[in-house]
């Protein structure tokens, strides 16, 4: 995964870490979901309209075993 703008990964990676808190997820889960979220964001154009699913974060994830 290539690294075209970084806008915007530290607030997927901010959000996930809020998400895996409130649906009570182990710290290592939240973790592995914020850093793929914040990866996801940095390899796309844009802010906003960069922010990943759910289901592309666990894509992501599955990709990555």
């Amino acid at each position: 995964m290539q690294t075209v703008n970084g806008l915007g990964a530290g607030d997927a990676f901010g959000g996930q870490i809020l998400a895996g808190e409130v649906a009570g997820w182990p710290l290592e889960v939240t973790m592995r979901h914020a850093v793929a979220a914040g990866a996801i964001v940095a390899s796309r154009r844009g802010c906003s309209v960069a922010m990943p699913t759910a289901s592309e974060v666990t894509a992501f994830l599955a990709g990555r075993r």
